[in-house]
């Protein structure tokens, strides 16, 4: 029985396959191919399934849960909101249209909020997005330091006045909006207040 011989070169073809580095190999180039169509195919799947289940919609706004909380937009810009407008729409509020203002006073009694107090600047970082100029007034001149003291009489710009109180919402006193709130419900207040800021809230 005669030896079947192989010449030099068929060795070579045949065993090349085996002789490659691992990740030169044509089969494991088609698992990988076939790996990261699974998991972009899965992972569009998964979306699909929770973006159904944490999106809400809310007059003419699309809200979108993130692990911030609720993102809606605009004026073409996103915003991320601590709760949804009908979790907060039941508080007591008023009309009011600022945003066509350009300043505002923030007033405030210092001895009840520092001048560095996270309240205070929430509401001044939300009218400094917004391309406003806002200037903290002091209601008196107790713990003031070198800020103005102003009142509701007859302020010279739209005034605001931050204060705590036994009802949480928005009410007029004078010529100020008054944002008041009870301890441990500013959350609600401030995101009320900003919804009715961007006109989400009617």
């Amino acid at each position: 029985m005669k030896k079947k011989r192989y010449k030099k070169g068929d060795s070579v073809i045949l065993n090349s396959e085996n002789r490659l580095p691992f990740f030169r190999r044509r089969s494991v180039h088609l698992s990988v191919a076939f790996i990261i169509i699974f998991l972009m195919l899965g992972s569009v799947f998964i979306y699909w399934i929770g973006g159904s289940a944490g999106t809400t919609h809310y007059g003419n706004h699309d809200f979108f849960q993130s692990a911030q909380g609720w993102v809606t937009k605009i004026d073409d810009q996103q915003y991320t909101f601590a709760s949804l407008p009908q979790d907060v729409a039941t508080l007591p509020t008023v009309n009011f249209n600022l945003r066509s203002q350009s300043a505002f006073y923030l007033l405030f009694n210092a001895s009840v909020f520092p001048e560095q107090s996270l309240e205070l600047q929430r509401l001044r970082s939300l009218f400094l997005q917004d391309g406003k100029s806002v200037s903290l007034a002091c209601l008196n001149d107790v713990d003031c330091g070198d800020l103005p003291v102003r009142d509701c009489h007859n302020p010279d710009r739209p005034a605001l006045l931050l204060q705590q109180g036994n009802q949480t919402g928005l009410f007029v006193q004078e010529k100020c909006l008054v944002l008041q709130f009870n301890p441990g419900e500013y959350e609600q207040l401030f995101t009320h207040f900003a919804y009715k800021y961007y006109g989400v809230l009617a």
